[in-house]
């Protein structure tokens, strides 16, 4: 009645048998998991391309503007960083917030190549930089000019500077934008 309770004993060939199959079976299911996701994940790339040339240029301004952002997030913070000699996570965080946004131009500009000719993609990406420089232009004017009023008047105390919120600075973008792709 002990023996049935006792496991009975095994070679070490076929437990070393044994584990081959089991690692076998588990690198197949890992293969076919892996395998679906790719699918999935080119699935939902496929469906989320630009449809057309308008669709294209807009989210490449997009996509350029998104760069350009986080390329002068990473330079404030990392001037930040060196005045006070600390904080060096966040500026890690913020060049990662780079490199994402940079991979996603790149994917965006193989997406769209059968919609722009190369030409097209490289006039609008230098127009949309031209729009973002026209954008911080008319903030420094805006700037420039409040500042100039509340010097000018010494009777009042000195008034705040405008602060452009992220929504205004995004419509200024995407007006300097709007006329940069009409242009083309």
């Amino acid at each position: 009645v002990v023996r049935d309770f006792i496991p009975e004993q095994r070679s070490e060939e076929e437990v070393a048998r044994l584990e081959a199959a089991r690692q076998a079976r588990e690198a197949q299911e890992q293969a076919r998991i892996e395998a679906e996701i790719r699918e999935a994940v080119r699935e939902a790339r496929i469906a989320n391309l630009p449809k057309t040339p308008d669709e294209a240029r807009t989210r490449l301004l997009a996509a350029q503007s998104a760069v350009e952002q986080a390329e002068k997030v990473v330079n404030s913070v990392e001037a930040m960083v060196k005045a006070k000699n600390g904080g060096w996570a966040e500026l890690c965080e913020a060049r990662e917030v780079m490199e994402e946004a940079q991979e996603r131009l790149l994917e965006l500009k193989t997406d769209v190549a059968g919609l722009l000719t190369a030409g097209e993609m490289s006039q609008l990406l230098i127009s949309g930089a031209c729009a973002e420089e026209q954008a911080e232009a008319v903030v420094a004017d805006v700037t420039g000019e409040a500042k100039a009023e509340s010097e000018a008047l010494p009777d009042r105390p000195p008034q705040p500077l405008p602060s452009w919120t992220g929504s205004q600075s995004v419509q200024a973008r995407t007006m300097c934008s709007a006329s940069a792709t009409f242009s083309l």
